[in-house]
């Protein structure tokens, strides 16, 4: 018997940018049941049958709004389409209200377009995904702040030690987050919940340099700890929040007495389906058991063996919570190895992560 395609609409208010995805994803077996130009028509077009996967253009007035609606009622996976000629901060915003990934498309050929092939390969994955009920994350009831938000900045993480950067012997903790694209709303609550003075803290989550520095801006606005976009040879400090954009194969390594990210892109670790991995052995391997690493929502199962690795380090382990991952796959697989043992809520996981005694759970 063969399996029913899966079935997609398009909201796009470019009409040609509306064909082509079409022409994309029906050449990739992929079937497009409404393809409309605004929101306002959506609930029309959709009615009539209604697809697994919405595709929508980040650009769209009031799509926040659509998205809570989606997660109340229908729980529909959504994929945002997002023009890389603009800055990011609608896509970032759109991941926030519970969308589950972002491709890249655009009029005009664009060097950073999501390629054919990944763009049906997202629209399936995300058929796959769970969309948490509106009462997830724990936005609502997160604590404030315990300091003044972060600086906003566009700067990428500073590549040389600061006057205030303490030395790698005196910082008690160094902390890795990995998480899949749609763990934004999950991310973003348990960042929220830090206080200004957490460990070092690295963030490995596959969006590309220019959502990530939107992602950091929007972060710098509402976290206690500094957010900044790690390049080649970022210095982890407390207090310092590093995000890896891309998927980039970055490994932690001693520099003096600090600690900074290196991307590697020569090494079998190197491989897309091993960055996570990557990162998180080095952690085990420079830190031992002052490492502390976290394993969120993401497709795959890239992390669970690099979690097992802190784990047999001696480092400490956690994962978020299922009923809270769009994705649980990684999580799952993290837990079947016997990485970590009892999941975690994003508010949870947050006060684990600043813990003076913490544990592998």
């Amino acid at each position: 018997m063969a399996l029913r395609p899966t079935t997609v609409a398009l909201v796009h208010p470019d009409a040609v940018v509306r064909q082509q995805i079409e022409q994309t994803l029906r050449n990739a077996g992929v079937e497009p049941v409404a393809s409309v130009g605004e929101l306002a028509l959506a609930d029309a077009a959709l009615a009539p049958r209604w697809p697994d996967v919405i595709v929508a253009s980040a650009a769209l007035p009031g799509l926040p709004a659509f998205l809570d609606a989606l997660r109340s009622q229908h729980r529909t996976p959504v994929v945002v389409c997002h023009d890389p000629a603009d800055s990011g901060d609608a896509a970032v915003l759109a991941l926030a209200h519970g969308a589950v990934d972002v491709v890249s498309c655009a009029r005009t050929p664009h060097l950073d377009a999501t390629p054919p092939a990944v763009l049906a390969a997202t629209v399936r994955g995300a058929a796959l995904a769970r969309v948490p009920s509106s009462d997830w994350p724990e936005s609502p009831t997160v604590p404030a702040p315990l300091a003044e938000p972060g600086q906003a900045t566009d700067a990428f993480a500073p590549t040389a030690p600061g006057e205030l950067d303490l030395p790698l012997v005196d910082a008690q903790r160094v902390a890795v987050i990995v998480a899949g694209t749609g763990a934004v709303p999950a991310l973003e609550p348990l960042l929220m919940a830090l206080p200004r003075h957490v460990p070092p803290m690295v963030v490995l989550q596959p969006l590309d340099v220019g959502l990530s520095l939107s992602w950091a801006r929007r972060l710098n606005r509402r976290c206690a700890p500094t957010v900044a976009v790690a390049g080649p040879g970022a210095v982890l400090a407390p207090g310092r929040v590093l995000l890896v954009p891309g998927g980039v194969p970055a490994l932690l390594e001693p520099r003096g007495l600090n600690l900074t990210l290196e991307f590697d892109h020569e090494t079998e670790r190197a491989r897309e389906d091993a960055v996570a991995d990557g990162l998180l052995q080095s952690l085990a391997a420079q830190v031992g058991s002052h490492a502390l690493a976290v394993l969120m929502t993401g497709a795959g199962t890239d992390g669970a063996l690099g979690l097992l690795a802190v784990r047999q380090a001696g480092g400490h382990t956690a994962v978020q919570e299922d009923r809270s991952c769009s994705v649980p796959s990684r999580v799952r697989e993290a837990l079947r190895l016997g990485a970590a043992s009892q999941p975690l809520t994003p508010t949870m996981l947050a006060a684990w992560l600043v813990a003076p005694h913490t544990a592998s759970v």
